[in-house]
């Protein structure tokens, strides 16, 4: 009893990738129906992807607009102490 009282406690802590997960397990068990959880799966991922690509975009215009410099500036190399 004590292990699967670890075990669950382990699954409890990946709970964040419930609807992947539910998504998943509406294709292999349910034909991939959409009552089973795939369209919600679909939709929040779809969510997902939207924030993190209106989050990339958002701090790459701020960081633009503070003109800071995501490459550093070129150096050039300096002369030998003793010319060749």
């Amino acid at each position: 009893m004590k292990i699967l009282r670890r075990c669950h406690s382990t699954v409890r802590g990946l709970r964040k990738s419930r609807v992947p997960t539910s998504g998943f397990r509406s294709i292999l068990y349910y034909d991939a129906q959409g009552d089973a959880g795939l369209t919600r799966a679909w939709v929040m991922m779809a969510v997902g992807l939207l924030v993190a690509a209106l989050f990339g975009f958002g701090v790459t215009g701020w960081y633009d607009r503070k003109r800071l410099h995501r490459i550093p500036a070129e150096t050039k190399p300096e002369k030998p102490a003793v010319p060749a």
